[in-house]
């Protein structure tokens, strides 16, 4: 017979699938949750201890929460990264990944040129902001795929742009301030989950084939049916990136096999 004792309390700033599956995980240790999420009912909710119902950027609801947790993290990048770290300030509650993390990755071209800075490979990019700079871009790339700065997921906020005469409805679309990025011919989408811990190490998680259909992950395939060169360079290049971010957790690492 085992037994559970008492643990900490988590705060997770969403409530969505990755929420959900936290909270089934962590309920295994011991560990409480509370999530604050503006969806009544979140599908973490049946899962953790109590549900705020708020937004994620709300910052009376991220101050309740940190009074109420040992921790606090997120799983959705629509979280503010300054509230959280006056959050994190004002009760002395440790937050990660670090929001200075957050800032970069919930920024599309700040996350593509600090990985580029960082000699991580990336496709080529370039930031767009009126329909005449797109339309040059598309030229000289010979078509691009467009991508809203913040804020996108699930392929929304993604608009191919094939040709010049499609920019101006394509950066409308989007919502104005974007980034244009070359199309790339791959074989498949993989990703690679990975752990920083508190002393910097890491680990990674088998490399995962991800299958989407209508820009919906549909099904994941482990281990990816990937050539083992391949298999060891996306384990290296996952490494990379969880040296150069900031903050313990755990993270996803998606890439084009091509």
């Amino acid at each position: 017979m085992s037994i559970t004792l008492p643990g900490p309390t988590l705060g997770v700033v969403g409530g969505g699938q990755l929420g959900r599956m936290m909270g089934e995980a962590v309920a295994r240790l011991g560990v409480d949750v509370v999530v604050l999420d503006p969806t009544p009912d979140c599908p973490a909710s049946p899962v953790v201890s109590d549900q705020i119902v708020a937004d994620f950027d709300d910052a009376d609801a991220v101050h309740e929460l940190a009074s109420r947790v040992d921790a606090l993290t997120f799983e959705i990048e629509l979280a503010d990264p300054d509230v959280l770290a006056e959050a994190s300030a004002e009760h002395d509650v440790p937050v990660q990944p670090d929001p200075d993390t957050l800032r970069t990755i919930q920024d599309k071209l700040v996350q593509k040129e600090a990985l580029a800075d960082a000699g991580i490979p990336v496709p080529e990019f370039v930031a767009v902001a009126t329909a005449e700079g797109l339309e040059r871009v598309a030229e000289e790339f010979g078509g691009v795929m467009l991508k809203a700065r913040e804020g996108g997921y699930d392929g929304r906020g993604n608009v191919p742009v094939e040709s010049p005469d499609e920019a101006a409805d394509a950066l409308e679309e989007v919502g104005g301030d974007a980034m244009a990025e070359e199309f790339l011919d791959f074989e498949r989408e993989i990703a690679v989950m990975g752990l920083k811990g508190p002393d910097g190490e890491t680990r990674t998680y088998p490399v995962t084939e991800t299958v989407h259909r209508e820009e919906i992950l549909r099904e994941s395939v482990v281990p990816a049916r990937s050539a083992d060169p391949v298999i060891a360079e996306a384990e290296s290049v996952a490494d990379d990136v969880l040296s150069f971010l900031d903050g313990r957790g755990v993270y996803g690492i998606e890439l084009f096999e091509t």
